[in-house]
């Protein structure tokens, strides 16, 4: 009964071809494997191998399954999750391997006659400025359909090109954090790869990961990747707040100059964030308040050098600055 229930679903593989493609993905390089079966034949499983060099350039002990087509239990529970297996074949040769299994008894979602995601696999880089080499391995093809069944000679492998290991930057844009300005799709790379240099107006003003703009001017940033790519995010125009258009929303900062105190008073009861930076843009204050309506918060300046200074209140909904010149 049970191979008459095999020989009815008329299994058998596809002639056509396997291929897989590497790209990178900020610091990671991700390798992404399709297939084009005869269209209504079942797969029920492979295993697509690839060897690559060098290993030392990818922390290939590290990969995981990064995308799941159809042949996997993310989208059918007729086939297990895909996996991923790695060894180190040489000591600059790795091997890594994306499985596909069916459950049991076998069964299996048809191929669509077209170029179908199987899945990718990606791992961080640990080396940049190589060129990585992938070649399918002999043990390609390795195909699971019946016991009667053995296939692969049926398939032609694709071969992906040669990657080289230096990521380029998506387009960039500034977001508003609440309190400072970050440089939006940098998640897939590491941080300690990466340069950022905040500008205003077209001068260099600061160097980090995020800004807090004190000075009237428009903003962009320049981020450097350690391989030697680069990118200019999109320019954000930022305005500080007048004494007077406070005071017309309702707030008031007082006195100014100062010589060691401030009071804030709010237009209504709320959660405030405040900042005092210097001229160059470093922060030398910073307290959170729930400021009260109809009373003054009192804000102790620490001892600090004769000059101008710039006071930013970030709120829920909006943010406050104006230049503060203080005199001890």
């Amino acid at each position: 009964m049970r191979i008459a229930f095999l020989i009815g679903l008329s299994i058998a593989w596809a002639q056509d071809s396997v291929r897989a493609k590497a790209q990178l993905r900020g610091d990671f390089v991700e390798v992404v494997f399709e297939w084009k079966g005869r269209s209504g034949r079942v797969p029920l499983g492979a295993n697509f191998v690839l060897t690559g060099q060098p290993a030392s350039a990818l922390a290939w002990q590290t990969a995981e399954v990064s995308k799941s087509g159809r042949w996997s239990a993310s989208s059918t529970s007729l086939y297990r999750p895909l996996y991923i297996t790695a060894r180190l074949d040489a000591p600059e040769l790795f091997r890594a391997s994306l499985n596909l299994l069916a459950t049991y008894p076998p069964a299996g979602e048809p191929f669509s006659g077209e170029w179908e995601l199987i899945g990718a696999w990606r791992a961080p880089l640990l080396r940049f400025g190589d060129t990585l080499h992938l070649t399918w391995s002999m043990e390609t093809g390795e195909i699971v359909l019946s016991p009667f069944e053995c296939v692969k000679s049926q398939f032609s492998y694709v071969a992906p090109a040669p990657l080289y290991l230096c990521p380029t930057f998506p387009k960039l844009r500034l977001v508003w954090g609440g309190s400072e300005l970050r440089v939006d799709s940098l998640s897939d790379f590491r941080p300690e790869n990466l340069s950022i240099r905040w500008y205003r107006n077209g001068t260099l003003v600061y160097e980090g990961a995020v800004f807090s703009p004190v000075v009237e001017g428009e903003y962009h940033a320049e981020v450097v990747h350690v391989c030697g790519s680069q990118a200019v995010t999109d320019t954000i125009i930022w305005r500080a707040a007048s004494a007077s258009i406070l005071a017309k929303s309702g707030w008031r900062v007082y006195p100014n100059p100062t010589t060691g105190a401030l009071w804030i008073e709010a237009p209504r009861s709320l959660h405030a964030e405040i900042k005092l930076q210097d001229a160059a843009g470093r922060c030398v204050l910073s307290q959170e308040s729930f400021l009260v309506e109809g009373t003054a918060y009192r804000m102790l300046l620490p001892p600090l050098p004769t000059g101008l200074y710039h006071l930013t209140i970030y709120t829920q909904d909006h943010y406050l600055s104006l230049p503060i010149t203080y005199a001890p």
